[in-house]
């Protein structure tokens, strides 16, 4: 009996890990940012991503990598986007985009606890409402509106160094 117990167990922690693997929070976002692609890569794959695609900009210089949480191949979309812009720690931006208003919510309420403090809040070029919090070091935009072609809401936080 108690082994059945302990297997049942054993399979809800890690069916739960890997539903919820790919929420991330203000510590992931910021771990992304401050480490080199390397080791985000790493991080990330151990929370469920996958790899998305590699991309250098015109000027040969700026490079970026992306990881994808359960994309469909045939549509090419995903839930959940992660994107760290310039491959070095400390560098760049991480851009996150998410449908879990949930998760969304909670880390801008984490960085409101923490000393985030609201600079700006305007309407984007396309449409959605964006947030801007800044407290000494970081700065993290928070967006919300609705996905074109799919009519979801989607969310983007873009967490960048002052």
């Amino acid at each position: 009996m108690t082994k059945k117990i302990m297997i049942i167990s054993l399979v809800c922690v890690f069916t739960s890990n890997l539903s919820f693997s790919q929420k991330l929070n203000y510590f992931d976002l910021k771990y992304l940012f401050e480490h080199s692609v390397d080791e985000a890569n790493d991080y990330v794959i151990k929370k469920g991503f996958e790899f998305y695609k590699t991309e250098i900009e015109e000027n040969g210089i700026d490079k970026s990598m992306s990881w994808a949480f359960q994309r469909n191949t045939y549509s090419d979309g995903a839930d959940y986007f992660i994107t760290k812009y310039k491959l070095d720690a400390n560098t760049g931006f991480i851009w996150y985009q998410l449908v879990d208003v949930k998760t969304f919510d909670q880390i801008k309420s984490y960085c409101k606890s923490i000393g985030f403090k609201i600079t700006n809040s305007e309407i984007s070029p396309l449409g959605d409402l964006c947030a801007t919090y800044e407290n000494s070091k970081f700065k993290i935009d928070f967006c919300s509106g609705v996905n074109s072609k799919s009519n979801k809401n989607i969310y983007f936080i873009t967490f960048n160094d002052k």
